[in-house]
C-alpha cells in the first residue's frame, strides 16, 4: 500500500509533468497560429508593395480582419501578425523551437524584441544571437530570457555573466 507522502509526491510530479506537456502543446499550436499570421502578411505583401498607394489601408484592413476574427484588440492582432512575419522571415532557429514546443510564444516575443536592432542583412549576428539565446530560453522562463538577451543586442556578449 502506498504511503500518503509517496502518493502526494508521485501525484505532484504527474501533475507538473502533464502541465509541462500541455505547455509544449500550446506552443506547438501557437507556432501554427503565427505561421498562418505570416502567411496572411505574405499575401498582403504579394498583392501590394509597402509605401505604395493603398498599402496603409490594406494593412489596417488586415489587422482589423485578425482583430475581429480572433476577438483581439487591434494592438494584439498587429503584434501577432508582426511576430509571425518576423519569426518566419528572420528567425529560423527560434521558429523551430516554437514548433517543437521547446519555447513558448512569450519566449519568442522576448527573443524578437531583443533582436530588433540587429540589421536585417546581418545574418551572421542574427545566427550567433539565436545560437546563444534559444538554448537558454528553452531551459529558462520568459523573464530570464528577456534579461539574458538585452536590447539592443549585441550590447554585451551573452556569454558574459
Amino acid at each position: 500500500m502506498e504511503k500518503p507522502l509517496d502518493h502526494y509526491l508521485r501525484r505532484s510530479a504527474e501533475i507538473v509533468g502533464e502541465c509541462a506537456e500541455l505547455g509544449r502543446e500550446i506552443a506547438r499550436l501557437q507556432a501554427r497560429q503565427v505561421a498562418l499570421a505570416h502567411e496572411r502578411v505574405a499575401l498582403l505583401l504579394d498583392e501590394i508593395r509597402p509605401g505604395s498607394d493603398g498599402f496603409d489601408a490594406a494593412e489596417r484592413s488586415m489587422i482589423s480582419e485578425f482583430s475581429v476574427g480572433m476577438h483581439l484588440s487591434r494592438y494584439a492582432a498587429a503584434k501577432l501578425l508582426a511576430t509571425g512575419h518576423a519569426l518566419h522571415e528572420r528567425f529560423p532557429v527560434t521558429c523551430a523551437a516554437l514548433e517543437t514546443g521547446e519555447v513558448s510564444l512569450g519566449h519568442v516575443e522576448a527573443i524578437l524584441e531583443a533582436a530588433a536592432d540587429i540589421p536585417h542583412d546581418d545574418t551572421g549576428t542574427l545566427a550567433e544571437y539565436e545560437a546563444q539565446v534559444v538554448p537558454f530560453a528553452a531551459a529558462e522562463s520568459r523573464a530570464r530570457t528577456k534579461a539574458f538577451s538585452p536590447r539592443p543586442w549585441p550590447r554585451r556578449s551573452l556569454r558574459s555573466p
